[in-house]
């Protein structure tokens, strides 16, 4: 196959990624609130299959058309996902609230959301909203500073920490790719990042904050490897 073959249909197999999940995004809007979840997560399970193919199909592109491929398709397939409302967790209103009572000069840590002392944060729209869709609503929060101060600074509105998410993921997924190229290793071993259902159920519908944690792990893993650790 010539290379320009090769990678028309690199760019084709990375459509019909980012297709199916402007296919499963269309089905989870018009979900039921009452209707179960698992087919719906079965079937970003099943999406996982296109690891596979991306693996198979990207072999004999170049390394800089092998990296735009996978992280072009990792963008927008988040990117399409940023409208579904978080049906799969509530963690992200825990996150939101915890971040405006900061801003309100409050701790977190002393007061539980339900606390009648915070009813006068609850009557701000759209804080109210929040308020009544936070789990365990009784007890303080259970996260930690850092956390908390990525909160204070970006918890401002949900679509808004969601977005910061899925940059973070993408950096996690890019950051990978340095390292891959780094090593002289096998750059399509990024996919099983980028591809995953995983990361991009839990950055762009999710925006969970362990992302943010992991970047971290893996810079703390690359500087380890490259010989700097004291970096």
């Amino acid at each position: 196959m010539k290379p320009f073959s090769r990678l028309a249909a690199a760019i084709l197999l990375t459509v019909l990624f980012v297709g199916s999940w402007g296919w499963w995004a269309a089905g989870i809007q018009e979900l039921d609130a009452q209707e179960p979840l698992r087919f719906h997560v079965l079937s970003a399970v099943v999406l996982s299959l296109w690891m596979g193919l991306g693996w198979v199909g990207f072999r004999r592109l170049s390394s800089g058309q092998t990296l735009t491929v996978i992280l072009l398709g990792a963008a927008a397939a988040r990117l399409l996902l940023l409208g579904v409302d978080p049906l799969l967790s509530d963690d992200l209103w825990r996150y939101l609230w915890d971040g405006e009572v900061q801003r309100q000069g409050i701790s977190p840590y002393g007061f539980p959301p339900a606390d009648p002392s915070l009813d006068s944060l609850a009557n701000r729209e759209p804080w109210q909203q929040v308020r009544e869709r936070i789990n365990h609503a009784q007890l303080p929060t259970v996260y930690p500073p850092v956390a908390q101060v990525s909160f204070r600074f970006f918890a401002h509105h949900a679509d808004f920490w969601r977005g910061v998410m899925v940059l973070i993921d993408l950096s996690i997924g890019a950051l990978l790719g340095f390292w891959l190229l780094k090593k002289g290793l096998d750059l399509r071993r990024m996919i099983f990042w980028c591809w995953h259902p995983l990361p991009i159920l839990e950055s762009a519908i999710g925006g969970h904050v362990h992302l943010l944690a992991i970047l971290w792990l893996a810079l703390a893993l690359i500087c380890f490897d490259l010989k700097r650790p004291a970096s």
